[in-house]
């Protein structure tokens, strides 16, 4: 008789994680990955030589497209959280 209400009990909590689970993945959907931002170049990758292209102008184009990366995802969230706020 208590095995029977040890698979009743382990039911419960196992749909309740099951449940906590589900809820986690939803909030992780909802939240936005960005790119990761693109590193400096460090001092000794420059020759100093004035080279076209140096490194330090692929880091600026780098860091351009990041930049334009961004406000793009992040204007895209905000016309989706203003459509969910009409919404409701």
């Amino acid at each position: 008789m208590a095995y029977k209400n040890l698979n009743y009990c382990s039911g419960f909590i196992f749909a309740a994680l099951m449940l906590q689970y589900i809820a986690m993945n939803k909030s992780r959907k909802k939240s936005i990955e960005l790119p990761p931002k693109p590193t400096p170049p460090e001092p000794y990758e420059c020759c100093e030589r004035g080279c076209d292209p140096c490194v330090h102008d692929y880091y600026a184009r780098s860091l351009a497209r990041w930049e334009k990366r961004v406000a793009e995802i992040q204007k895209q969230q905000q016309k989706k959280s203003q459509r969910k706020m009409f919404r409701k």
